[in-house]
């Protein structure tokens, strides 16, 4: 258990807050404790030849750990072998073992010298912030906050924060240590907060966040972040007055709704962060700008649900401009494609994964054209997966590669053709039902998040 300052509980100040919305009072430094773990586990791995590769997904609650397929067995036997409270359930894959956690709120950590490696699992009472969990980093405008020019900044803590932005991180530190003593000083100690706790700092970034409280905008912004952190307000209904935005200026306003959905995320309901996400995907000034790498990441948890929620965010990835292009397009494409094949649109599937071939790395293009192949022969299109195969063959000398998989798409391309089915022999047919259903669906959950802004 980690116990960090103060002795009064962080609510009081918040109720503060409550009382004169987004005001910090001015007097004293707040107390604050914090007690962020329920519980730990250690597991130890077995010998291996690589240090584990490890992927948290909190919106899953999985633990994913990505190992060489040979090893993949005994890292399984190990971790049954042991009591796991945490994250009881367990699966093999190909080249990972995945743990299935009983609770969002889990971190995890890979531990131990070389060949000894454990696997620590920690349960939570406030949100994770590492891995697939870290906050998004939306850039704020200094003019909107009365701090100085927009970029390139007037001010030391203008000008760090367009480099916090850009992803300068030494320029931006450089800077907003700068700027502390200046009356621009609640800008840097919110970011420097933020850089501490991308640095696994809790304790560090909650001092700089409690001294960002005095300015009326990032002060409010400062305080979503305690929140967070704090278990007395974590869940209650202090930290939904934090996620309101009315009032704000722009860069604030994307600020405080991206962390809304990456904390609807979280705890379990990716689908509902997309749909959330959505209207500013596609609005060219919309918060996705600021960091259209969380909103895509977003999006993609939504596409690895299975069905309906995985076609209702098909449909949200039809929509999004420049969707072959950009962070994360290929592994959005793989899982749209899965998602279409999984609606009765394996065709569309396959055209998918082809739109987006030449971003493929040279070392996954089989795994990918065999993928592409085997939708198009899902989909009764002999001929396309006919086209995919003897590229292959034309850039192999003349042969398929050796996974089996390519020897059954043979098979199926040799048998006598069958009968297209309706909505993929009709151009004017569009995609499976599935998806107009999907789509529908979509439009019809936006316009209500519309109308709800309005009013």
């Amino acid at each position: 258990m980690q116990s960090w300052g103060g002795v009064a509980p962080f609510v009081a100040i918040l109720t503060l807050l409550a009382a004169a919305p987004g005001r910090f009072p001015s007097t004293a430094e707040p107390p604050f404790q914090l007690d962020s773990v329920s519980s730990i586990e250690r597991l130890r791995l077995p010998a291996l030849k690589r240090r584990p590769t490890l992927d948290v997904d909190a919106s899953s609650a999985t633990v994913r750990l990505e190992v060489a397929p040979a090893e993949v067995a005994r890292v399984a036997a190990a971790l049954r072998a042991t009591s796991r409270i945490a994250c009881p359930s367990l699966t093999e894959e190909p080249a990972a073992v995945v743990l299935r956690c009983r609770t969002h709120l889990v971190s995890a950590a890979i531990s131990g010298p070389r060949q000894a490696e454990t696997l620590d699992l920690r349960e939570l009472r406030v949100l994770p912030w590492d891995g697939r969990a870290r906050p998004p980093r939306v850039a704020l405008d200094p003019a909107e906050l009365g701090m100085g020019a927009p970029c390139p900044g007037s001010t030391p803590a203008g000008r760090g924060e367009c480099a916090f932005a850009r992803g300068a991180d030494d320029k931006a530190l450089a800077a907003f240590r700068a700027a502390l003593g200046t009356p621009e000083a609640s800008l840097a100690e919110l970011r420097l907060g933020d850089l501490e706790l991308e640095a696994n700092r809790p304790a560090e970034a909650v001092r700089h966040w409690q001294a960002a409280r005095a300015h009326p905008v990032v002060g409010r912004l400062a305080g979503s972040r305690l929140c967070e952190l704090d278990p007395d307000c974590f869940g209650s209904p202090i930290m939904q007055d934090f996620q309101r935005s009315d009032g704000l200026p722009s860069s604030a306003h994307a600020d405080v709704l991206l962390r809304g959905a990456r904390l609807r995320a979280i705890l379990g309901d990716p689908l509902g962060a997309a749909r959330q996400l959505s209207p500013e995907i596609v609005d060219a000034h919309g918060a996705c700008r600021r960091s259209p790498a969380f909103c895509r990441e977003t999006l993609l948890s939504a596409l690895r649900l299975p069905l309906p929620a995985g076609s209702e965010a098909l449909s949200l990835w039809m929509e999004l401009p420049d969707r072959r292009h950009g962070p994360l397009a290929l592994d959005l494409a793989r899982a749209a494609a899965e998602r279409a094949a999984d609606s009765g649109a394996p065709v569309f599937g396959a055209s998918v994964l082809g739109s987006i071939s030449e971003q493929v790395p040279a070392a996954q293009l089989p795994a990918h054209l065999l993928r592409q192949a085997e939708l198009y022969l899902q989909g009764n299109d002999r001929a396309r997966a006919s086209v995919v195969v003897e590229f292959v063959r034309a850039h192999n000398k003349g042969k398929l590669h050796p996974d089996p998989r390519w020897a059954k798409v043979v098979e199926g391309i040799e048998q006598r053709p069958g009968v297209l089915p309706t909505q993929l022999r009709d151009p004017a047919a569009g995609v499976a039902p599935e998806l107009a259903t999907a789509a529908a669906t979509a439009s019809k959950a936006r316009a209500l998040k519309l109308n709800g802004d309005r009013r």
